[in-house]
């Protein structure tokens, strides 16, 4: 119980959790160098006990620079994750990866 205690944070109201949420992922992209194609809000789910906040962003980037930002958005412990991740090398530049992903907390 200590564990659930300490990670899952204090209670805030849906949009204030969205907004940070949005906020940290694109500070995340930002200290990658990478580039913001899109970015957006995702319904919310609404649970017994919980509200999961979603956000969807695409990104353009190098390979290496994408792999960064996914680890470091990824965080399984403070309860946020990647639910849905498309990778896809860019036509016209090979070193470069375009990416779509949604992310929940």
């Amino acid at each position: 119980m200590n564990w659930l205690e300490n990670s899952e944070g204090k209670p805030t109201t849906y949009a204030e959790a969205q907004s940070k949420l949005q906020t940290f992922m694109r500070k995340q992209a930002d200290a990658r160098g990478l580039t913001t194609r899109d970015e957006g809000f995702l319904p919310h789910v609404e649970g017994p006990y919980y509200t999961r906040v979603r956000v969807k962003y695409k990104l353009t980037g190098m390979e290496q620079q994408v792999q960064q930002w996914i680890m470091s958005v990824h965080q399984p412990r403070q309860f946020q994750v990647i639910t849905r991740l498309i990778m896809k090398p860019q036509t016209n530049d090979l070193t470069r990866i375009d990416i779509e992903v949604e992310v929940e907390k």
